[in-house]
């Protein structure tokens, strides 16, 4: 409708403008509906990948505490006095880092099938098995588990000369 009025209207517009020595007048349109679409957020994105980034960061520093803390990580598995598997058949890039007072290596490692990144620090349970053979359990699927808590007892002991 609005198209044939402009039709119409153009031959008078033009006639006017050269009569009166005026601009000639555009026909005048209804403008579109404007669109509601929300603009991207580009600075959430960046503080989410931040965000995510810290929280890895963090992830990994809060790991090396845990290895370097108390007695190469084994005070926090003490707390819950919860046997752990810590078969040698469930463990890859096993690295020995230290030395357990009362005798016996620590080992960082990580469990197969787990990631690289995610790393753990303990004993062997074969290895423990040979020096403090209480402290070794076995588990109805055949591996070895570890009572961390008897593992500590033993290198506090040593450590105070008790």
């Amino acid at each position: 409708m609005q198209e044939l009025y402009a039709q119409r209207a153009l031959p008078l517009n033009e006639f006017n403008a050269l009569r009166s020595s005026s601009q000639v007048d555009m026909p005048q349109f209804q403008g579109a509906a404007q669109s509601n679409a929300a603009n991207t957020d580009v600075a959430g994105n960046y503080w989410n990948a931040f965000d995510a980034n810290m929280a890895k960061y963090n992830a990994q520093q809060q790991q090396q505490n845990g290895i370097m803390g108390g007695m190469f990580g084994l005070g926090s598995a003490a707390i819950t006095a919860a046997p752990f598997f810590s078969d040698e058949r469930l463990k890859e890039n096993i690295e020995p880092i230290g030395e357990i007072p009362g005798g016996g290596m620590a080992y960082e490692y990580n469990y197969r099938g787990d990631s690289p990144d995610n790393r753990h620090a303990g004993v062997m349970a074969q290895e423990l098995e040979q020096t403090q053979p209480d402290a070794v359990i076995e588990h109805p699927s055949g591996y070895k588990m570890v009572d961390y808590a008897k593992v500590l007892a033993k290198a506090m002991e040593a450590r105070h000369g008790a």
